[in-house]
């Protein structure tokens, strides 16, 4: 009797070690899972904060100064060809490239595209936006810009935003004597007589 007794405390045993085993290694797991996925979080979080920030930056510098935006290298409808990188440098100017910017001991790389607009060419400007690209009449007073944010592991985030011109600055000139000070702007056409144009 004995001895059976001592063999079935044995397999006992060993059944306790097996079932202690598997539940350490499934709490083992479900905290790396857990930690992981706190992680990832993490990531997306500041990725969407970095977006945000230059989506907000590429408002700001179309608001103070729509040529920065409008005067940018895009691709023309029907937008096949590569896409241009830029990110807003310190000074709320469009520079060329994609940006680094660290959090924490990761990497983020952000940019945005311009792509420009085209309406309805039976409604005119005022029409909606033609997405095949192409067929409309191009819109200068509207900019499609697309935000972008990758970090390691392959994640991006991106954001699509359509930014309008909505205010223009106008100069009342009565005298047209002495063009030459306005020759000299950037994009002012004064090919015909009488009048000044802005693109």
């Amino acid at each position: 009797m004995d001895k059976r007794r001592n063999g079935q405390s044995l397999v006992e045993i060993l059944v306790a070690i097996s079932i202690g085993g598997l539940i350490l290694g499934s709490a083992v797991i479900a905290i790396t899972v857990t930690l992981r996925s706190n992680l990832q979080s993490k990531s997306v979080r500041t990725a969407s904060f970095l977006l945000q920030e230059m989506m907000d930056n590429t408002r700001s510098i179309s608001e103070g100064d729509w040529h920065k935006l409008y005067g940018a290298t895009m691709p023309t409808p029907p937008h096949k060809g590569p896409e241009t990188r830029y990110h807003a440098d310190a000074s709320l100017n469009i520079a060329s490239g994609a940006e680094t910017v660290a959090v924490n001991g990761i990497t983020y790389t952000r940019h945005f595209s311009i792509e420009k607009v085209e309406r309805d060419p039976a409604v005119g400007i005022g029409g909606p936006i033609v997405t095949d690209g192409g067929s409309g009449l191009e819109d200068p007073s509207t900019q499609k810009v697309t935000g972008y944010v990758t970090w390691p592991g392959g994640a991006t985030l991106s954001a699509l935003e359509y930014l309008t011109r909505f205010s223009n600055r106008v100069d009342r000139i009565t005298d047209w004597s002495d063009r030459s000070s306005y020759d000299s702007q950037s994009g002012l056409d004064l090919s015909n007589p009488g009048e000044a144009t802005l693109p």
